[in-house]
């Protein structure tokens, strides 16, 4: 017993110095092509000449040697991956990765990975999956340990040259996932601020409850009015087919959302931080639709989505939902530029496609000029005797 406590304590003060007793093979990822180490010392590790050993379940072995000079910052981390130099053509995953990584991962024979030093000495050998695999990625996710170095792997999204459990950053804006529909494959974006806010570069993701993803980039300068609304859309640019559903509409999703397996729609912003991942419907589906339907807020920007009929660009609950207007004699409509009212009118308000306020006053007559705005949809709100009703009117 004093023999095997003795040989312990040796161990320990030998991995203490040699100063590798820290070093982890931290994320791999199939798809991608790329290993990442990371470094639990508080100093700089030296893995120049370093061997990065990958082994598969029909025990197939392959070395990646480390360039010279390579080190890894205190806390840091180190991705390789098989670029063209290395006899593949997977591209870089992050900044500073190194194009070293000379063979590919399977996704279904991975087994593990160790790293040794120059001297072939075992640095790690703990990130080890099983075999037959005990963890399985799909939908371009890794195999990473659940938080830098330690011992349980699972399956999550790739953080190349990133903690694996960086804590979520959460943006104060208040701006939402809106509404989603799947036969027109649009996503709606609705502001809720009371300033136009900069949506360019944000990313639109989808998740499907298979795990596969998706992620959609708005164009640089693109801007939502307050109180207004983005509509995104998988047209001919993003490699759809699917057409403009409102004015102002931009083309830029390049995924379908299936109609059956959608799940929810993550908005983040240009650092990454989570602008909204409300829009949840479950799974299982808890809200269904059919017959063109979307998945939709109830009212701009609440907790509660159900099943309603689509308004690309103007507002889903607020006003839609109120009293539909029944008798002919309630119904408002446009000639020549000329907003005709039905009788006992009081007020109207007028909304343009991105949401916006443009006209507000109350009234005595029957009609309005409105020949000075610009020509396409509007959504009009009047009052009449006491009651309020809602309609889309077309300049």
């Amino acid at each position: 017993m004093k023999r095997k406590i003795l040989f312990t304590l040796a161990f320990i003060l030998l991995a203490c110095i040699s100063g590798y007793a820290k070093l982890y093979i931290n994320e791999v990822n199939s798809t991608g092509k790329w290993i990442e180490i990371y470094n639990d010392e508080s100093s700089t590790a030296n893995v120049g000449g370093y061997f990065v050993v990958r082994n598969n379940n029909d025990d197939a072995t392959a070395a990646v040697k480390i360039p010279q000079g390579t080190t890894i910052a205190p806390n840091g981390f180190l991705v390789i991956y098989q670029g063209i130099e290395s006899g593949g053509t997977s591209s870089s995953p992050c900044e500073e990765a190194i194009d070293c990584q000379t063979y590919g991962i399977s996704s279904t024979k991975f087994w593990n990975v160790v790293l040794k030093d120059e001297n072939g000495n075992a640095v790690d050998t703990t990130f080890n999956i099983g075999n037959p695999q005990t963890v399985e990625v799909s939908g371009g996710k890794s195999w990473a340990r659940e938080t830098d170095g330690a011992a349980t792997i699972v399956a999550l999204d790739p953080t190349p040259g990133k903690p694996n459990t960086a804590p979520t950053s959460f943006s104060d804006l208040k701006i939402f996932i809106n509404e989603v529909n799947s036969t027109g494959k649009w996503i709606e974006i609705y502001n809720d601020e009371s300033t136009a806010v900069n949506v360019g570069s944000y990313s639109v993701i989808r998740n499907n409850n298979d795990g596969a993803s998706g992620v959609a980039t708005i164009p640089a300068e693109t801007l939502i009015a307050p109180k207004g609304f983005l509509v995104i859309y998988q047209g001919t640019t993003s490699g759809g087919t699917a057409t403009s559903p409102c004015d102002g509409a931009i083309d830029c999703q390049p995924y379908g959302i299936s109609s059956t397996k959608f799940w929810n729609v993550i908005l983040k912003d240009d650092e990454g931080k989570i602008v909204d991942n409300t829009f949840d419907i479950g799974d299982p589906q808890t809200v269904t639709v059919n017959e063109g339907k979307s998945w939709a807020r109830e009212t701009d920007g609440a907790a509660t989505i159900a099943a309603l009929d689509p308004t690309p660009g103007s507002m889903n609950g607020e006003l839609n939902s109120l009293i539909k207007i029944s008798k002919l004699q309630n119904t408002a409509y446009v000639y020549a530029g000329i907003l005709k009212l039905p009788e006992n009118t009081s007020s109207v308000r007028l909304y343009n496609v991105s949401g916006m306020l443009v006209l507000n006053k109350n009234v005595t007559d029957t009609s309005i000029d409105l020949t000075n705005l610009p020509k396409g949809f509007y959504l009009i709100r009047l009052t009449n005797e006491g009651k309020l009703y809602t309609q889309k009117i077309v300049l």
